[in-house]
């Protein structure tokens, strides 16, 4: 076995410990606002970064994106570990 690949089941053991939720919640924020600063740089060349930073419609799109995180990336992001991790231990223990 590669020492990433036992190092990525010690670290995966020590995440499903602390639980579905809280890795939902914390790497779906994560991925949200990230995803948010990058779509606002994009929006930068039409409009002023007062208007797509500090407005109504920004509160809106921060929200979704960090539901879309949640709700989205975070489970399928668990389930892809979960699998990577069950394969991973299989070709350990055959």
């Amino acid at each position: 076995m590669k020492n990433s690949d036992a190092k990525f089941l010690k670290d995966w053991e020590q995440t499903r410990q602390a639980g579905f939720v809280r890795y939902c919640i914390t790497h779906g924020l994560a991925f949200g606002i990230i995803l948010f600063v990058i779509t606002g740089l994009f929006q930068l060349t039409g409009q002023s970064f007062t208007d797509v930073f500090f407005s109504l419609k920004t509160i809106y799109t921060l929200l979704i994106w960090l539901a879309g995180g949640i709700a989205g990336y975070g489970p399928v992001s668990w389930w892809v570990n979960e699998y990577l991790y069950r394969k991973k231990s299989i070709d350990l223990n055959p």
